[in-house]
């Protein structure tokens, strides 16, 4: 990328706020990335059905939970933030964050000793935004 297509990218902070609009998940803070290719969202209650479905209870600021049914995407290998490989399941569902819509996929974790409890990798903010890491919450 050349430096004046900086122009057209959106400045963000290394933590926004994202909705998650088909799970009724609404200004969910997360933290920006770029060091993970993938993405990861705190949930609890995981149940695997033989279907190809998962289901799954997303805890929210308010302490309620949104329960959410959702196709199973993968299985793939993630390296945790403690450096070891675990198996994780990946669903997809639309993310907004400011202007920007878009499917992405979601490695579905136990994130409750984060301090953050979604993170969003650069497959899922790969050519619609640039991060500044020294700022937050600019959306």
């Amino acid at each position: 990328m050349r430096r004046s297509d900086n122009k057209s990218l959106l400045t963000v902070g290394y933590v926004e706020q994202v909705d998650l609009p088909e799970w009724r998940v609404y200004a969910l803070t997360a933290k920006l990335d770029t060091g993970a290719l993938s993405s990861a969202l705190h949930v609890e209650n995981i149940s695997c059905w033989e279907d190809g479905w998962i289901t799954f209870d997303v805890p929210l600021a308010s302490g309620t939970r949104s329960h959410v049914e959702a196709r199973l995407v993968r299985r793939g290998q993630v390296r945790s933030t403690n450096g070891k490989v675990e198996w994780r399941n990946f669903v997809s569902t639309r993310l907004c964050l400011g202007p920007i819509e878009r499917d992405i996929e979601i490695g579905l974790v136990d994130r409750s000793s984060m301090n953050y409890r979604m993170l969003l990798g650069r497959a899922a903010l790969a050519g619609g935004c640039t991060v500044d890491p020294a700022r937050s919450f600019l959306l």
